[in-house]
């Protein structure tokens, strides 16, 4: 396997380990006194701005230096991160949430495009699947050593310090990279890729970011609400699960067909939405390990499966495609939530699950009736 591909999969990995630590950033949030809508708006926040600026950036991705970018975002973020250590305050977190939207901007977007432009095309959705590993073993530690931090030790805070310590290794790894950029002119045909060359399978990125904002924004709130033990375990299993798929499985996704794939986790998606919904009724860490289960296989399938159908759309602009997609699904994000926060807010969280639960069992039957995608 390719030293560089290496090299940059174990700066994901530390990338993903300091990110990690905001999957219990809701907790946070409330221990500081944040209420239900608050909270949503301040984990909203970031992805409304990497939206806005990888828009921005969509034609400019594939003619500049990644490498940069994505070094860039790695010695930002070591600040950043000391920034909510320092200023543990409500009112001051929104301006530190929007300069972390541009790191989580470029660590995905531009991690993800140097992958594709250093492997082989017809295993990209395969790599691009392995990559995606390093993120999610990431999650198995940071989120228990999060929990462990917020309920041990007097100050709370000193989560961010861990995700400092692992920016810097973020930093390190990604000097160690050798990569060459492609020679693209500005001025050719792959210019004219245009945004709406992508418009009818947009929904269903957004749809898998609105998901995911759902679970992962609410879930760890939700369960501190309902006083089960082991929080993390979500987490935990949600990211074994995913591991274990990635790894037996990698080398079919470029052979299984997309269209049967991607109905197929959104109805495990709208399950997971419903068993969160019957949390509430069961209020076990088994039923939380669960739904980490079923989102684990999502999660393990459905990311790399989209991002390839977007990059095969357009494959001479491989990271608008990646813009594009990582765009329309922040963009789920955002809206989910926004919108997740007032529902919880006026609705409790398990209301709100099963509203989402019902709108995705809607959107399958869309997915499955929609014609002219290109699968």
């Amino acid at each position: 396997m390719n030293i560089n591909f290496l090299f940059l999969s174990a700066a994901n990995f530390f990338y993903f380990f300091g990110l990690g630590v905001f999957n219990l950033f809701p907790l946070y949030l409330g221990k500081l006194g944040a209420q239900k809508f608050y909270i949503g708006f301040l984990m909203g926040l970031p992805v409304l701005v990497n939206f806005f600026y990888s828009f921005k950036i969509r034609n400019k991705i594939d003619f500049v230096n990644k490498k940069h970018y994505f070094l860039f975002a790695a010695l930002l973020s070591c600040f950043i991160y000391f920034l909510y250590y320092l200023f543990p305050n409500l009112y001051v977190i929104p301006f530190i949430r929007i300069f972390q939207g541009i790191i989580n901007g470029i660590g995905v977007i531009f991690g993800l495009s140097i992958v594709v432009d250093i492997v082989a095309p017809e295993k990209k959705t395969s790599y691009l699947a392995i990559f995606g590993i390093m993120g999610s073993v990431a999650n198995v530690f940071s989120p228990y050593l999060a929990e462990v931090l917020i309920r041990h030790i007097r100050e709370p805070k000193t989560i961010f310090l861990v995700s400092v310590g692992a920016s810097l290794l973020w930093v390190i790894f990604t000097l160690l990279v050798k990569y060459q950029p492609q020679e693209k002119e500005p001025n050719t045909g792959a210019q004219k890729v245009r945004t709406m060359d992508y418009i009818k399978i947009i929904p269903l990125a957004i749809m898998n970011g609105g998901v995911f904002a759902a679970i992962f924004n609410f879930i760890s709130h939700y369960t501190y609400e309902l006083r089960i033990a082991v929080i993390a375990i979500f987490f935990q299993v949600q990211t074994v699960v995913m591991i274990i798929i990635r790894i037996f499985f990698y080398n079919k996704f470029d052979k299984w067909d997309r269209k049967r794939t991607i109905v197929t986790c959104f109805s495990i998606s709208a399950l997971a939405l419903f068993v969160s919904f019957l949390l509430k009724y069961n209020q076990s860490w088994a039923v939380l390990a669960f739904i980490g289960f079923l989102y684990g296989i999502v999660q393990g399938i459905l990311f790399p499966t989209l991002n390839s159908l977007f990059i095969d759309t357009t494959p001479n602009r491989s990271g608008k495609a990646n813009i594009i997609f990582i765009s329309s699904r922040n963009l789920g994000i955002v809206i989910f939530s926004f919108s997740c926060g007032l529902l919880s807010q006026f609705f409790g969280y398990s209301m709100m699950y099963l509203i989402l639960s019902l709108l995705s069992f809607a959107f399958i039957i869309y997915v499955v009736k929609q014609k002219g995608i290109q699968y």
